[in-house]
C-alpha cells in the first residue's frame, strides 16, 4: 500500500472519521476524497507529505482549525478545502508561507467560517491561478497585496462575512451569501486596472462602498460580479465597450448614469466578424441601481438581460425589451 501514488474515492457515501493513514504513505501524489460524510479534522501530519501535490477534502462533515503544517505543502497544486466547517485565521495559517518555492495554482476554501483576515502572503506567488474565499467569516479591507498574483485567473470573495458559521450572516432575496456586515474599505482598483491574467472577479455580497473602475483594452476580464454591494457612481465606458465580456452582474448597487454604450458585447467572444454575434450565453444583469436613459437595442440579442427593475431607464428606448 505504500507505493500508491493517487487515492481516489470522491463522490461516494463513505461516512466515519478522516482516514489520517493514507497519509502515512511517502509515495501519495494525489488525494481526492471529496463529496462524503467524513468527519474530525486534518491532523499535523499532514503537512509533512512531501510528494503529495493534488489534496481535495471538499464537501464534507469536517472541523476544527488547519494545522500550521499545511502552510508548508510546497509540493500541493490543488488544495480544495470548502465546504465544511473549518474555522481559525486562516492567515495565521499561511503565515510561513514560502512562495517562493510554492507550487499552488488553486486554494480553494470556500464556505467554512475561516476568520481573521485574507493570506495575503499567497498572493505573492507567481503560480497562483485560482482563490476562492467566498462565504466565510473573514474581517479587514480588501487590499491592494491581490494584486500581487500577477497570473491569477479566478478570484472568487463573494460574501466575505457570510457563512452561517459567522453571527452576521444573513439570507435575502434568495442570494445565500448576502451579508448585512458590510466589508469597510472600497475594491481595489488594480483588480481591474493591472491584472493582465484575471478573467474572472467575483465580489458579490459584500457591501462594500465603492466605485467600479476602467478596465484597459489588454485585460482578460471575461466575468465579472460585484452583485449585492453599495457600488456608487457611473459603470466606466471601458466595461460598457468591453467586447469580450460573457457575464456581468452589477445589480443591487447604487450606481447611476446610463447604459447607452453597452452595445458590443458578445463580439469578442470568438466571432471572426461582429454578424457571428448571437448573444449565447451572455448575461448582463443590473437589476435595482439608478440606471436611466435609453436602453440599447443590441443588448436584447443577449442570453439573459435584466435591467428593467429598480432603475429609472426612459419609457422610449433604442428598440424594445
Amino acid at each position: 500500500g505504500h507505493n500508491i501514488e493517487t487515492i481516489a474515492i470522491g463522490l461516494n457515501l463513505f461516512v466515519g472519521p478522516f482516514p489520517s493513514s493514507f497519509l502515512t504513505n511517502p509515495k501519495l501524489k494525489s488525494l481526492y476524497i471529496n463529496d462524503n460524510s467524513l468527519t474530525g479534522s486534518l491532523l499535523v501530519s499532514i503537512g509533512y507529505t512531501d510528494q503529495l501535490s493534488i489534496l481535495d477534502v471538499g464537501n464534507n462533515l469536517l472541523l476544527g482549525t488547519l494545522p500550521s503544517s499545511i502552510g508548508l505543502l510546497s509540493s500541493v497544486q490543488l488544495l480544495v478545502l470548502a465546504g465544511n466547517s473549518f474555522i481559525g485565521d486562516l492567515s495565521l495559517v499561511f503565515a510561513d508561507f514560502d512562495f517562493n518555492n510554492a507550487q499552488m495554482v488553486t486554494l480553494d476554501v470556500n464556505s467554512n467560517g475561516f476568520t481573521g483576515t485574507l493570506p495575503y502572503a499567497l498572493f505573492n506567488s507567481s503560480v497562483l491561478n485560482v482563490f476562492v474565499g467566498a462565504k466565510n467569516c473573514f474581517s479587514g479591507v480588501l487590499t491592494s497585496d491581490l494584486c500581487s498574483a500577477a497570473n491569477l485567473q479566478l478570484l472568487d470573495l463573494s460574501g466575505m462575512t457570510a457563512s452561517g458559521d459567522c453571527s452576521s450572516s444573513h439570507h435575502i432575496l434568495g442570494l445565500d451569501f448576502y451579508t448585512v456586515a458590510p466589508v469597510s474599505g472600497s475594491i481595489p482598483e488594480c483588480l481591474f486596472s493591472s491584472m493582465p491574467n484575471l478573467v474572472s472577479l467575483y465580489l458579490s455580497g459584500n457591501g462594500i462602498t465603492s466605485e467600479l473602475y476602467d478596465v484597459p483594452a489588454v485585460s482578460k476580464l471575461r466575468n465579472i460580479s460585484v452583485s449585492y454591494n453599495r457600488l456608487h457612481g457611473t459603470i466606466p465606458t471601458s466595461l460598457q465597450q468591453r467586447s469580450q465580456l460573457q457575464y456581468i452582474g452589477l445589480e443591487y448597487n447604487r450606481l447611476s448614469g446610463t447604459i447607452s454604450d453597452m452595445t458590443e458585447y458578445g463580439y469578442g467572444l470568438n466571432a471572426s466578424s461582429s454578424s457571428d454575434m448571437s448573444g449565447r450565453g451572455i448575461t448582463v444583469n443590473l437589476e435595482s441601481n439608478h440606471l436611466s436613459g435609453d436602453i440599447p437595442q443590441e443588448i436584447i440579442n443577449l442570453d439573459y438581460v435584466n435591467v428593467l427593475a429598480g432603475n429609472l431607464f426612459a419609457c422610449k428606448s433604442r428598440g424594445s425589451l
